[in-house]
């Protein structure tokens, strides 16, 4: 009888085993399934991930660099104390990254279009000023600055461009021929044809050959026109 009652109960105590860890299951069952409908719904963490980056790209700010200052009459800038003084007459060519558009504040004049990603701006004027580029962003516009700070009066003017007067000729010693008004910011470059033959010298005197020749001298500056004279003919004895 004694037997009979502790089958019984071991029995049962193990029916309610079973039930237990089948209904643990059955929950491990429901969470994973809940985990899975959570992620459904919020599509996966990459997805996420590339929301922000998509964010954070449409944010980044557009950069410009300056490709070259120009001055066709003079220097172009100086540096002082570490800033860069843009005389005036200067043309900044500067290109940007991405879309949008340029602005321009103080004595800067924009020449061409401003909605090109390269541009030209001219210095017109001594104030302080500064170069824009306005690019769109999701909240709206924002904008790079570039500012050049004011031209001082103690900066020397620079050197204008070659005239019809640098290229008058005087002939010295028979032989010599010598650029009558020459300047050292300038190039000076001597044409000369003899019997035939063509000959190019530089400077600001040439050495003619017995006999005749043709010269022609032409005077340059970077960013000016060039300027000449002759051809001439000349005799040395």
């Amino acid at each position: 009888m004694k037997k009979t009652i502790f089958k019984v109960i071991t029995i049962v105590m193990l029916a309610t085993f079973i039930s237990s860890c089948e209904t643990d299951d059955g929950t491990l069952d429901n969470l994973e399934g809940e985990s899975k409908s959570l992620l459904t719904e919020n599509q996966s963490e990459g997805y996420l991930n590339d929301n922000a980056n998509e964010a954070m790209s449409q944010t980044d700010p557009v950069y410009f660099r300056i490709i070259s200052y120009d001055n066709p009459n003079g220097k172009a800038y100086s540096i002082i104390d570490g800033k860069i003084i843009v005389y005036v007459g200067t043309y900044i060519t500067a290109e940007a990254e991405g879309p949008g558009y340029w602005k321009v504040t103080g004595d800067f004049k924009i020449i061409g279009d401003p909605t090109k990603r390269r541009v030209r701006i001219l210095r017109t004027g001594r104030k302080a000023s500064s170069m824009i580029y306005m690019y769109p962003v999701p909240s709206g516009e924002a904008g790079t600055v570039r500012t050049f700070v004011e031209v001082p009066s103690s900066v020397p003017p620079t050197a204008s461009c070659p005239s019809s007067g640098h290229t008058m000729i005087e002939q010295i010693f028979n032989s010599v021929l010598d650029a009558k008004n020459y300047n050292t910011k300038y190039t000076y470059k001597w044409k000369v044809v003899h019997n035939g033959r063509t000959t190019y010298k530089t400077g600001r005197s040439v050495l003619l050959s017995k006999g005749g020749s043709t010269v022609t001298l032409s005077v340059s500056k970077n960013g000016c026109t060039t300027q000449s004279s002759g051809p001439k003919n000349y005799f040395v004895r």
